[in-house]
């Protein structure tokens, strides 16, 4: 199977459209969050920005979570894109971690 076809896959079943039973699914025109009300952690798990639009973005999901008192994090894939998508995130405070790696059979 084609890499691309297996990120694809992978986005579609695990990123955007995973339901979890403690979380709320936001889907927003360039993202999908899922929100855990205090003390969980709530993520966005997907996003699909490019240059013109990650900063916007970033600091929209910032000011949301913040306006609501959460604790959130990004996640970040290696094919996420901008390529700097890491960088403009930890410019606004956010720590980065030790990666993970998906096996696909």
């Amino acid at each position: 199977m084609e890499i691309e076809r297996v990120r694809a896959l992978y986005d579609r079943e695990q990123r955007r459209d995973i339901e979890y039973p403690d979380m709320r699914r936001e889907v927003l025109p360039r993202l999908v969050r899922y929100v855990r009300p205090q003390p969980g952690m709530s993520f966005v798990l997907y996003s699909d920005l490019d240059e013109a639009t990650a900063d916007a973005a970033i600091d929209e999901q910032i000011a949301y979570f913040r306006a609501h008192d959460l604790k959130f994090e990004w996640k970040v894939y290696g094919h996420d894109q901008p390529g700097d998508l890491v960088a403009r995130l930890v410019a606004r405070g956010f720590v980065t971690e030790p990666p993970d790696d998906i096996m696909v059979l």
